[in-house]
């Protein structure tokens, strides 16, 4: 009776670890938390740079252009739109991830921002850590 109820458990285990089985970053064409980062800075920054600039111009569509900035940004990153919105699509089904994923962002944006003020205040090399 004892013996069951271990080869149970230590089946149960088994269908466990198994069936919950899921596409994890870094594998299954899922971009790791630190590439999907730069991915989406890099996207960011795109957006930004055709919200400020493109728009303004009122020969192109801004729609296009965005379009073939973030194609720009794929390109830069060895990676395809496809394989952008699979690992999007795993990082929002995913909230842990997700948050690890937008606190890592932030957490760049904000680096960002203090390099470029004291790069424009001239302190650069006095920097506070």
């Amino acid at each position: 009776m004892v013996g069951c109820k271990k080869i149970l458990c230590y089946l149960l285990l088994l269908i466990c670890l198994f069936g919950c089985r899921r596409e994890r970053p870094g594998k299954e064409g899922i971009l790791s938390v630190n590439d999907m980062k730069k991915v989406m800075w890099d996207m960011v920054q795109a957006d930004e740079f055709a919200g400020s600039f493109v728009k303004k111009d009122s020969v192109l569509d801004l729609t296009k252009e965005t379009n073939l900035l973030y194609q720009k940004v794929f390109a830069l990153h060895k990676i395809d739109s496809a394989r952008f919105f699979k690992s999007f699509y795993y990082y929002k089904q995913n909230p842990g991830h997700y948050k690890v994923l937008m606190d890592s962002l932030f957490a760049l944006s904000n680096r960002e921002r203090e390099n470029r003020f004291y790069i424009n205040k001239g302190v650069q090399t006095m920097k506070p850590q």
